[in-house]
Order: C-alpha cells, then sequence, then structure tokens
C-alpha cells in the first residue's frame, strides 16, 4: 500500500516538474504549412500524419497548402511565424536542397527552423513518361533524346527540389538535353502529363502508382538503389545502366526557429510512438515509405549532411545557383 502511494507520488512529482509549456501544448489547433500543391506526397503524408496527431494530442493539426517556388514560399511563412509552437512546416529533402540550387533565400534553412523529427524516406522517385513516347526502359529513353536533342521536356517542382536535381542528374551521367518546365506541385505536373502537354517527369511512386497499374503513365527507373516491392517490375537507374545513381526523399517537420526545446521534444515523441505504431506504421509502407521518427539532435545533423551533399552534387553536375 505505501509503495502504492509512494510511487503514485513520483509520478505526480515528476508530471509537476516537467516545464509548464510542454504540459499546456497544445491548447489550440495547431497549422501544418505543407509548401506545395494538394495531391502530392508532401501533402498525403502531411495528412496521414495530421489526422494521427490530433487524436493523439487532443489538438487539431491542420494542413495548410502553400506552394510555389519549389516550396520556399511555404517555407518562408514558417520561417516568419511566432514561436510559440503552434506553426509547423512539413516538408521534403528541398529544404536542405534548396541553399545549394537557389542562389537567395529568403530565410536562413539552419537559424530559422527548429528541427523536430523526419517521418521517413521514400525508395526514390519513379521516372514517368507519356505513352506516346516510343521507348520502354532508361536505355531506349537515353537513346530517343540524343536522336530528338532539345525537344523533349520536364516537370519539376521548382530548382532545388528532387523532381529537378533528379533530372539534371540524368542529363549529366546520361549526356541528354531535356527542357524543364516549372511547376508548383506534383498534382499539375500529372495533369500536364496526362494531357500529353509534357514528356516526362520524376514522380513520387505513391501519387502515381494508380496511373502507371492503368497504363496511363510508363514508368521506366526508380531513382533509388532499391527497387520498391509494390512495383517490383520498375528498375533502378543503377540497374539501368547509370552506375551510381543514388537520390531518395524524405519527408519531416520543422518547427519556426527558437520554439521552446520541450514543445520540440514534446512532439518529436509523439511522432516517434505514432510512426511505430503497427498500423501507421504499415499505412506508411504501403506508400512507400520507411519510418524513421529520429531525435532532433540526430535530425538535426542528418540535414546538415544532406545540405553538405546536395552542395558537392550541384558542383558535381554543374548546376548553378539561379
Amino acid at each position: 500500500m505505501r509503495l502504492g502511494l509512494y510511487l503514485m507520488g513520483l509520478v505526480v512529482f515528476l508530471w509537476g516538474s516537467m516545464p509548464l509549456c510542454a504540459q499546456s501544448w497544445p491548447n489550440r489547433p495547431v497549422r501544418i504549412v505543407a509548401p506545395f500543391t494538394p495531391g502530392g506526397p508532401v501533402d498525403l503524408v502531411g495528412r496521414i500524419s495530421a489526422q494521427r496527431l490530433s487524436i493523439l494530442l487532443g489538438q487539431p493539426f491542420l494542413v495548410d497548402n502553400r506552394g510555389g517556388a519549389g516550396g520556399i514560399i511555404g517555407t518562408e511563412i514558417v520561417a516568419k511565424a511566432p514561436p510559440d509552437g503552434y506553426t509547423l512546416l512539413f516538408t521534403t529533402g528541398s529544404h536542405a536542397s534548396n541553399p545549394a540550387y537557389v542562389k537567395k533565400l529568403p530565410y536562413d534553412t539552419i537559424k530559422d527552423f527548429s528541427p523536430v523529427t523526419m517521418i521517413g524516406k521514400n525508395y526514390g522517385q519513379v521516372y514517368v513518361i507519356h505513352p506516346s513516347i516510343p521507348v520502354r526502359s532508361v536505355r531506349q529513353f537515353i537513346g530517343f533524346s540524343k536522336s530528338h536533342p532539345g525537344q523533349m521536356t520536364y516537370g519539376a517542382n521548382g530548382t532545388g527540389n528532387i523532381t529537378y536535381i533528379a533530372a539534371e542528374l540524368l542529363k549529366s551521367m546520361a549526356g541528354i538535353q531535356l527542357l524543364e518546365i516549372q511547376y508548383k506541385g506534383t498534382g499539375p505536373v500529372v495533369t500536364d502529363l496526362l494531357g500529353g502537354h509534357l514528356d516526362t517527369a520524376f514522380v513520387a511512386p505513391q501519387s502515381t502508382m494508380p496511373l502507371i497499374q492503368s497504363g496511363k503513365l510508363r514508368a521506366i527507373g526508380m531513382t533509388g538503389l532499391k527497387r520498391w516491392s509494390v512495383m517490383p517490375e520498375v528498375p533502378t537507374f543503377d540497374e539501368s545502366g547509370l552506375k551510381g545513381y543514388n537520390l531518395i526523399g524524405w519527408f519531416a517537420f520543422w518547427f519556426p526557429g527558437a520554439v521552446p526545446v520541450d514543445i520540440v521534444n514534446r512532439l518529436q515523441g509523439e511522432i516517434a510512438k505514432m510512426v511505430h505504431e503497427p498500423e501507421m506504421k504499415k499505412r506508411f509502407e504501403d506508400i512507400g515509405l520507411i519510418v524513421d521518427g529520429s531525435k532532433s539532435s540526430d535530425f538535426a545533423q542528418f540535414v546538415a549532411d544532406d545540405m553538405a551533399f546536395n552542395l558537392t552534387l550541384a558542383k558535381k553536375i554543374g548546376v548553378q545557383p539561379q
């Protein structure tokens, strides 16, 4: 009896000793800024996460799509938001790659944000083409592009986005010419692909899988080093002859800079539990994500390393910041 009372008292003491803001946060809706248009992978993964976080934390987590400029417009909104824990950024690895490809950003990628955690990584982008193009493999596409120099178009979600980097790396390694057309997000890219107004694009497989399976788009390659088990028939670029070609995407949360560390830690802990719940883990894996949930300090180091990787890659493929 005494032991039970002691343990209960200890729990009450430890809870009472927690920082006040962590106990009271969140006490109103939390805005999640997704800096790409609806219908793309950021929107999909963000809404799955928001739905579950709303239940776990007892307040609505609401996705606000603010697409444009390769994610920069929405990201700037978060950078300038009050550091009170009620505005979040949910975006891709473009947050770490933009500094290598965009000459002047309206924010500091490191100082203006508090990294929370990574939701997960994917198997890379899938390269899709309009079915009217008479090729069925990466090798055939390279040959076709060389015989039609400067005529093939590709859609990208902004300079610095993985959809842009993947195409520029393909151009560099294969020695081909492709014309870039900029979009605000994956949704408009896919619309123009289906309409025949665009020839090719690198897109997240989870957002285009039904179109690929129905034959409305043709998939010829994956950018990662491993085939995705859901589409095992689609080879990687590496095994298609472009040895060393390897790009994968990832999704993560940030607060604005200077958000109290206990709020950051609280959200990181909830997300880490969320992504490893059996039902949620399967849900993410079904759309091609390998879940993560890393500690904030480890994630911060990952971002710094990825920024350095992109600076090196930009120089390697000869892309100057625009």
